[in-house]
């Protein structure tokens, strides 16, 4: 073995995979063990999957498929997540990791343990939800949190300001983002700055919009 080409690298660094193999150099290329390869780069936590093999007459080719960061999920405890849902790996805030991902929070780590696959699903509605909001001209969303009763509230990047709505499976849901987009278009600058809480979560009257504003 002479070479060690690695494809597919985003977050991982190309070089630093082919260090991590430099043992294989140099050995027979029939009885480099690849299996062994695969499962030393798949307990990565960002590999997704991995496929090793042999390109004579000296080569040994690596290509990866990496999990791709959608969120941050509190588990008690912060994850990346995938687009799925699936927590991946936990947060290494040192490596500059998850900026500029929304965090999901309100779920917890027995809730996961109990029942991965709805914890993963609910994920996957936070995210639909998430990009819903962002599909329209409307302010950034830093995190979604779950409350007891699942029903959800938004806050707004850098404002302190968090907009509160239902479940996500409301059939009210559209309306109530009709109501913030009205809202929010009439209040002024000042408002804006200065609100504290948007509700859109009445139930008795789900055609009210309620603004708390700081002292």
């Amino acid at each position: 073995v002479a070479n060690l080409e690695v494809r597919g690298t985003r977050t991982l660094d190309a070089d630093a995979v082919r260090e991590q193999l430099s043992p294989v150099v140099g050995t027979n290329i029939f009885r480099a063990d690849l299996d062994q390869v695969e499962a030393a780069l798949g307990r990565n936590p960002w590999v997704k999957r991995v496929e090793v093999s042999r390109q004579l007459p000296r080569t040994i080719s690596i290509e990866l498929t990496e999990h791709q960061a959608a969120a941050i999920v509190d588990l008690d405890g912060l994850y990346l997540a995938d687009a799925t849902g699936k927590p991946f790996k936990r947060l290494d805030t040192s490596a500059h990791e998850g900026e500029g991902l929304p965090i999901i929070s309100g779920l917890g780590r027995d809730a996961y343990r109990l029942a991965p696959a709805a914890v993963e699903a609910q994920v996957r509605d936070a995210l639909a939800m998430i990009n819903t909001w962002h599909a329209a001209s409307r302010p950034t969303v830093s995190e979604l949190h779950f409350d007891a009763r699942r029903a959800v509230q938004l806050t707004i990047a850098d404002a302190g300001l968090s907009v509160r709505l239902g479940a996500l499976d409301s059939p009210e849901l559209g309306a109530q983002l009709e109501r913030f987009d009205l809202a929010w278009k009439h209040l002024s600058v000042d408002e804006r700055a200065r609100a504290r809480a948007i509700h859109l979560d009445n139930t008795t009257r789900p055609d009210h919009v309620t603004v708390a504003f700081r002292n």
